[in-house]
């Protein structure tokens, strides 16, 4: 408990320190917690959350959105222990009213929760749209780096689509779907990620309460990532809407990319093996293993036949 608060507090800060010379200027935001059940396929974790976004006008048509964030990962089974994750975001974009477009940067740092150091570093564009009173919809494509010590980076590219329906000012009712493609060495595939939530703020005061269901399935893993989360949140700015419509319209990195990158470096063991067998670096695992694992890849180059048995 005691990395996550020191965590949550480096990474808000980054967010809320940034901010603080634009103090006049800061139109909507929201501190937050969360609590999120996942089913990795086989196995679970519970992750609980700390988020943070602040707001702020640079010029008329100019702004800048921060965010961050830091959880506790505690993996379900006898024996393991909670990991610290932790990360900023950043948004640079133009606000012409009905429509924003600018471009994103953000880091994530994973801790040893796949069983060495992992990291993500992730930019792209976005932009976002008020195609009617009640509706407002959104794009995005990013591209993504994944650090595992000890292993090859893993290169993810994303692209995603998103849409809001507000029931009313304080209802909110959220789709999004998401394709990504990846590359580690020889190892190249898909990964779709789609989720469904919402958020309901109390009439005339600044809670909000915040629910969400996503699946990513994907080709190096049996099964899929599903993820159950609701949380509460203190917000400034107005209704949902307000902000919406307003000075924070945009999501942090784990939106972008959701569970992905986490969901391929829990392979990272098993891709590793196989990286070296390809390289003929070591030993291949055997055919059964090979066999099972590459069922349903699009492009896959290391053959068995093709390894140093």
């Amino acid at each position: 408990m005691n990395k996550l608060l020191l965590a949550g507090a480096a990474s808000l800060a980054l967010s809320m320190g940034a901010a603080a010379a634009h103090a006049q200027s800061i139109t909507t935001g929201f501190i937050g917690a969360s609590y999120s059940d996942i089913d990795l396929g086989g196995s679970g974790a519970n992750l609980y959350d700390l988020s943070g976004t602040v707001a702020f006008d640079v010029s008329d048509d100019v702004e800048v959105q921060l965010d961050g964030h830091a959880g506790s990962l505690d993996p379900n089974g006898a024996g393991s222990s909670s990991e610290t994750l932790w990360g900023p975001t950043g948004h640079l974009f133009f606000d012409k009213g009905n429509y924003k477009a600018g471009v994103f940067l953000g880091y994530e740092d994973f801790g040893d929760t796949f069983g060495s150091g992992t990291t993500l570093t992730g930019y792209g564009v976005e932009g976002r749209l008020a195609a009617s009173d009640n509706l407002s919809v959104g794009a995005l494509a990013g591209w993504a780096t994944v650090n595992i010590d000890g292993s090859p980076d893993l290169d993810l590219t994303t692209y995603k689509l998103d849409a809001s329906l507000f029931s009313s000012d304080h209802l909110r009712w959220d789709l999004s779907a998401a394709h990504t493609r990846f590359e580690w060495g020889p190892f190249n595939g898909n990964a779709t990620t789609w989720a469904l939530g919402g958020e309901y703020q109390l009439e005339d005061k600044p809670i909000s309460f915040t629910f969400g269901i996503a699946n990513t399935a994907s080709d190096l893993a049996a099964g899929d990532n599903r993820t159950l989360s609701v949380g509460v949140r203190y917000t400034i700015g107005g209704s949902l809407k307000d902000r919406d419509r307003t000075s924070s319209p945009f999501a942090g990195l784990p939106f972008a990319f959701g569970g992905i990158g986490g969901l391929l470096a829990g392979q990272a063991s098993v891709l590793q093996d196989f990286y070296n067998c390809f390289n003929e670096e070591g030993s291949c695992p055997n055919e059964d293993a090979i066999n099972e694992w590459v069922d349903g890849f699009d492009d896959f180059d290391c053959f068995f036949d093709e390894c140093d048995q």
